[in-house]
């Protein structure tokens, strides 16, 4: 008899472990840098609050927006410049500052100090065990019958009125700092607002042109500060594209200034000096730019 073909064993094949499956790798999202220059100086008839608007985030990719706000209110109106490693941060200080002081229970200059800063003192102090970003505001005020000031602010408690007429905030400030030292006089009092923007314009050319500095740049937004009316208004921002766009004849003035100065005591110091005087008169789109607010009426104006 013929016995039947034994079955094949049973051969274990392994199930195929499945290769896990990744989804995206959860990031944080980069801070919003903004590290930057911003500008008060006082005029004669009130102040002015500048800054710029270059955002560079984290991974080098870059965006405009405001570091700028304003705000008018019965007793009081403001201005406020922001320079943070972290704009959301500080855009969330400044939205708390500005809530406080448009509160008429601020009214005076002891309370408006005493509100910026408890306000800088909780922000601070939320971030706990936390490093929180560096931090720095300009805030320029007008309050009615009493005056416009300028101040510098940091948290968690600097609130330091700068009464030389003149603050900066930023990465840009050094340079800001320095040549506003060197080059102009603080004569805030008595100093056209047409001078001031024109200076303030200057600044920001420079501060923007600093080779390797990527956290300066874009258009410039500047809000006016009205002594008199103790109200704020937008100044055109393409009067001052026009005025930093002119700001190199400055420069060339200050050289040939400069070079006459240092020249040997020969025939050519003559010729050197009498050639300031002209260069200065060719530099005409200097002194052309004319600042406007968003009407169409010229600041400084009666």
């Amino acid at each position: 008899m013929i016995s039947p073909l034994p079955k094949p064993s049973r051969i274990f094949v392994p199930k195929p472990v499945p290769r896990p499956v990744y989804g995206p790798k959860v990031q944080r999202l980069p801070k919003r840098g903004s590290m930057t220059i911003a500008i008060g100086m006082m005029c004669n008839g009130g102040a002015i609050v500048a800054a710029d608007c270059l955002f560079v985030t984290l991974d080098g990719s870059k965006t405009r927006g405001r570091k700028v706000c304003m705000a008018n209110a019965p007793h009081i109106a403001f201005a406020i410049a922001q320079s943070s490693e972290d704009s959301n941060a500080a855009e969330g200080l400044v939205r708390e500052i500005s809530s406080k002081l448009g509160n008429p229970a601020t009214v005076g200059w002891q309370l408006f100090e005493a509100a910026i800063k408890s306000k800088m003192t909780e922000w601070h102090a939320a971030y706990g065990s936390l490093t929180p970003p560096t931090t720095q505001l300009i805030i320029g005020a007008a309050i009615p019958n009493q005056g416009t000031r300028l101040y510098f602010c940091q948290p968690p408690f600097t609130a330091l009125q700068k009464t030389g007429g003149y603050v900066s905030a930023g990465s840009g400030a050094a340079v800001a700092d320095t040549l506003f030292n060197l080059l102009f006089t603080p004569a805030f009092k008595t100093q056209h607002i047409q001078v001031v923007l024109r200076e303030i314009s200057y600044l920001m050319y420079r501060a923007k042109g600093i080779e390797g500095n990527a956290w300066c740049g874009g258009p410039t937004d500047a809000i006016y500060l009205d002594t008199q009316t103790s109200r704020t208004e937008w100044i055109y921002g393409n009067d001052f594209k026009s005025a930093e766009e002119a700001s190199f004849q400055l420069d060339l003035i200050l050289n040939t200034a400069s070079t006459a100065a240092l020249s040997q005591s020969n025939q050519w110091f003559d010729e050197n000096v009498k050639s300031v005087g002209g260069v200065i008169r060719q530099c005409e789109r200097l002194r052309e730019t004319v600042f406007h607010d968003l009407h169409g009426r010229i600041l400084g104006e009666k």
